[in-house]
């Protein structure tokens, strides 16, 4: 029976999602999550809750908030189970832009990531760190795959530029990592296209979330 990498990092990404969601979260992720659920119940943000971060990080827990609501279950679950599902995804799209490693060898890049991405920040699942490095997986991948001059979808390419945005955007100086790789990009393919299905999409979710921020959460801007 011929070895399925990818079918080996989803076994392992399962079991450590199932092994973690009994467990609870560091003291800022349960800030959190607290604040996402005082924004599901109507609260304010910056103005009922006073907070100097920015503002996606609460946004993301809003959802969480709702989906625990919707199961029953305690939002720390809630959490670990989403982080499960976007690491899980994130394997997808990184299986697909590494098809040219050798099965034995991705399967153990692949299950290395899983435990990257989902395992080592055990005790700080949900932080913003390892948010960003998820989302790092699949973009640092496509940007090898058109460093190799492979063809990429467009809907696979925007879709993982969509997840990055979100990822990078959690704090300012997360933008480094596009800006790095596409200085590696650049300095070493054969072609060179600045504008991209990735591009593009990390540019328009850049406007979107500016838009959004301005518009939901002005006083952020205007007095924090």
């Amino acid at each position: 029976m011929p070895f399925a990498p990818l079918a080996a990092a989803l076994a392992l990404t399962l079991l450590l999602t199932l092994a973690r969601l009994g467990g609870t979260v560091d003291s800022d992720v349960a800030w959190q999550l607290w604040i996402g659920g005082r924004i599901h119940a109507g609260a304010n943000l910056y103005t009922d809750i006073i907070e100097t971060n920015p503002p996606l990080w609460f946004w993301v827990a809003v959802p969480v908030d709702r989906l625990a609501d919707l199961l029953h279950i305690r939002v720390e679950a809630a959490l670990v189970g989403v982080l499960g599902v976007v690491v899980a995804l994130a394997l997808v799209a990184t299986n697909r832009l590494t098809g040219y490693i050798a099965a034995r060898q991705r399967g153990l890049l692949l299950c290395y990531a899983g435990l990257a991405l989902l395992g080592a920040p055990w005790m700080h699942a949900g932080q913003r760190e390892q948010l960003v490095l998820i989302a790092t997986l699949p973009y640092a991948a496509l940007i090898a795959a058109r460093r190799r001059g492979h063809r990429v979808s467009v809907w696979l390419a925007a879709f993982i530029g969509i997840g990055a945005a979100l990822g990078f955007a959690l704090k300012h100086y997360f933008l480094l990592v596009p800006l790095a790789l596409e200085l590696w990009l650049f300095a070493t393919a054969a072609q060179r296209r600045l504008l991209r299905p990735e591009t593009l999409a990390l540019a328009a979710m850049a406007i979107a979330y500016a838009g959004a921020l301005i518009t939901f959460d002005p006083d952020f801007v205007t007095r924090i």
